[in-house]
């Protein structure tokens, strides 16, 4: 079982009433996030709301790229493949 870093490309939907997670939309996963688009308050609640919904550290989740805009890439990383992909609903990941 290997840990190391995974990417998902995840669709924000911003400014929601509260976080949720709704599932995937082709290779995006989309998630709801209380909190405008602009980085300085959407990353870190982004990097939380998955941090506690795939039951991990905070720093083992981090926004990589896509800042500002609603469709970021993030990087999980100290989980194998096959939990992410279990606890996301997906049989696979979109990239390794």
């Amino acid at each position: 079982m290997r840990l190391n870093k995974h990417t998902l490309i995840v669709q924000v939907l911003p400014n929601a009433p509260s976080n949720a997670l709704l599932g995937w939309s082709g290779e995006k996963l989309k998630v709801r996030i209380q909190a405008p688009l602009e980085d300085r308050l959407m990353n870190p609640r982004l990097e939380r709301f998955l941090a506690a919904y795939l039951e991990i550290p905070l720093p083992q989740v981090e926004v990589v790229d896509g800042f500002g805009k609603r469709t970021r890439t993030v990087e999980i990383s100290g989980l194998s493949a096959e939990r992410i992909a279990r606890r996301l609903d997906k049989p696979e990941l979109i990239a390794s």
